[in-house]
């Protein structure tokens, strides 16, 4: 960061078939009070058949977006391919459906200059463009690690991909993003962002690692999350992302198949026959001052305390109990 002039900031938006989404992104970029120098947008346009290519276009008169196509398909390539285009000392990954308040890079560029961070980030908070169903709390589209600015520590609870800033360097000598996790296309996947701060931590003990409440962005809930079938899925998605994610952190013992997959379906009948109870006697039973709506209760109380479990049954039964070896970088080993 010796040259005053260098670009700061390369924030990095993969996006596949949302043009429409990514346009309101893209405009509320070119809203930053930061100056134009300091920082770039690029587009990494995963595959897209839409107008994505067009919408972009539109935004580059300013002469610091910029249009990169990649033909690996996955939110783990696009992200790649921007670290890898990236001019800024930080890069910097936002979704193509968030709108970023207008200091937002302002703010970035105060906590660089106060505090050196190698990894920052913010929470972000949702934003609705249809009617909000009255059971479904603002708490579900959203992220936030508190109200206090703070260095984070490798056992708290990692920042959001959303809103995520690393030093360009320390990212790459990481290998970027695993691309064994996240969303490919319009599948969901998670976790992504969680495995690479653990390799940062894993690499590098003394990794600053700062929480700034204030650099927080809007996140869209579309309509279709608004939905407990949605909400279920994608916690059976969480359930699984968080068993690969084990095996990195904690290889385990290695148990005889037969025996193993026994305890799994176990397991699976036991978690199944709990969520299908406890949603019935929530019905009738709930806290209410907990749980207004029962379908709270289900999208909330089931999901967290069945349905992520049976995921994690489920990506057990399919890949067993050995560790990834082939996906885990050496200084993981």
């Amino acid at each position: 960061m010796s040259n005053e002039h260098a670009i700061l900031f390369s924030v990095v938006i993969g996006t596949h078939n949302r043009a429409d989404l990514l346009e309101l992104a893209l405009q509320t970029l070119s809203e930053q009070t930061l100056a134009s120098d300091k920082f770039e947008v690029l587009v990494i346009d995963n595959c897209s058949t839409d107008t994505t290519r067009e919408v972009t276009e539109h935004y580059m008169s300013g002469g610091n977006v910029r249009y990169v196509y990649e033909d690996k398909i996955g939110i783990g390539h696009a992200r790649n391919r921007g670290m890898n285009e990236a001019r800024g000392v930080y890069v910097v990954y936002t979704d193509d459906d968030c709108k970023l308040p207008s200091d937002w890079l302002s703010r970035a560029a105060t906590i660089v200059e106060t505090h050196q961070p190698d990894v920052f980030g913010g929470p972000f908070y949702p934003f609705y463009l249809s009617p909000k169903p009255d059971w479904f709390l603002d708490a579900y589209g959203g992220y936030t690690l508190g109200d206090e600015p703070r260095w984070l520590t490798v056992n708290e609870r990692p920042l959001t991909g959303g809103n995520l800033f690393i030093e360009k360097n320390i990212l790459k000598s990481v290998g970027g993003f695993n691309t064994n996790f996240g969303m490919v296309g319009k599948k969901i996947g998670y976790s992504q962002d969680t495995i690479v701060q653990f390799y940062l931590y894993k690499k590098y003990p003394t990794l600053r690692v700062y929480y700034d409440p204030q650099l927080s962005v809007l996140h869209l809930v579309r309509p279709e999350k608004m939905n407990v079938v949605w909400g279920w899925k994608a916690n059976i998605k969480l359930g699984r992302a968080a068993y690969r994610f084990s095996l990195y952190r904690d290889p385990p013992a290695i148990i005889a198949h037969w025996r193993f997959q026994f305890r799994q379906i176990r397991e699976l009948i036991g978690f199944g026959w709990g969520a299908f109870w406890h949603s019935l006697r929530g019905f009738f039973f709930r806290d209410r001052t907990e749980h207004v709506y029962w379908k709270s209760f289900l999208y909330n109380h089931i999901s967290d305390n069945y349905i992520f479990k049976i995921g994690i049954v489920l990506e057990r039964m399919k890949i067993g109990n050995r560790p990834l070896s082939d996906d885990i970088p050496d200084y993981l080993k």
